[in-house]
C-alpha cells in the first residue's frame, strides 16, 4: 500500500491474480479493463487501507520487508 503524498492516490502492491476462475469472479462484479490488474492483498492490509482512507496514514510510512533493494518484496 502506497499513498502518493502529492495526489492522495492509493497504489496497491500485492500478489498478482492469474487464476482464471478468480478473475472471472472479480469480473462478474466489476469488469476488468485491458489496462487493469487484479492483485490479492493479505487481511492485515485492511487496517492500513482504513488508515489511508480516513487520512490517518503516516506520511512516508513503509511496511515490513526490505526497502530499496532490487528484487525485494
Amino acid at each position: 500500500m502506497y499513498v502518493d503524498e502529492d495526489t492522495g492516490e492509493f497504489w496497491f502492491q500485492g500478489e498478482t491474480v492469474t487464476d482464471p476462475v478468480a478473475l472471472a469472479e472479480v469480473a462478474a462484479h466489476s469488469p476488468i479493463g485491458a489496462h487493469e490488474s487484479v492483485v490479492k492483498l493479505p487481511p492485515i492490509m485492511a487496517s492500513i487501507i482504513l488508515e489511508a482512507v480516513s487520512g490517518r496514514y503516516e506520511r512516508g510510512r513503509q511496511g515490513p520487508g526490505r526497502h530499496g533493494v532490487a528484487g525485494a518484496a
